[in-house]
This record gives C-alpha cells, structure tokens and sequence, in this order.
C-alpha cells in the first residue's frame, strides 16, 4: 500500500521512519497521528483542549519536492527531525493513534490518501 496526496506519492506505508511521537512511540510511513498546539495540551492533568487534526506520518516525494524527508503532514514546516526524534519548537504534540497495519484501502486523512 502506498499514501498519495493528488497525483504525489507520499511514500510506502509501514517504512519506519526514525520518528517517535510525544509518547517516544515509534512512528511509521501510514501511521495516523493526532496534531495538537503545545497550547492545548495540558500533560500534567493528561487533557486536550483542543485539537489540530488526524494527519499521516508521510515521506517526501522527490518528483514533487526538494528532498525525501520523514514527516506529518500538515505541520512539515513547523517541526526538525534530529536524531530521529520529532523537536516541535514547543509548538505541536504528535500522538500516534492508528497503527499503518490497521488502515485500509481508500482511507483518508486531510489530503493524503492510502492506494493499494
């Protein structure tokens, strides 16, 4: 199964991706994931005011972009990968909550879709 978003493919579900999430759970290519604001996530009373949306962990196309870099869709421009490890600018908290394995043919998150 692969993820398209339009006519761009964005990578083959179940690659791993070096990511983890705010919970250090592994994240691969077709993993859904929940954006959160930093400002909406109070950790300490485990409570979500608030939430950005469901997003796919996504991989860059090179026939559609510069690179072929790991990450969530929607907030690629807001966050570093070093070292595998998502830095955020304390800006957004990535939960992983649907495992690449449990999502089907069709589904979709924003714009990306998974294809078989």
């Amino acid at each position: 199964m692969i993820l398209k978003s339009g006519e761009c493919f964005q990578g083959i579900v179940g690659k791993p991706t070096g990511l983890t999430d705010v919970d250090g759970k592994e994240l691969y290519i077709g993993d859904v994931v929940l954006v959160l604001n930093i400002d909406d996530y109070d950790r300490s009373h485990n409570r979500i005011t608030s939430q950005y949306g469901l997003e796919y962990v996504c991989q860059n196309n090179l026939d559609c972009d510069y690179n072929n870099d790991m990450f969530v869709m929607g907030i690629k421009g807001s966050y570093q990968n070093h070292d595998g490890e998502i830095t955020q600018d304390k800006e957004w908290v990535v939960f992983k909550v649907k495992s690449f394995e449990k999502v089907v043919d069709g589904e979709r998150w924003g714009v990306v879709r998974a294809i078989l």
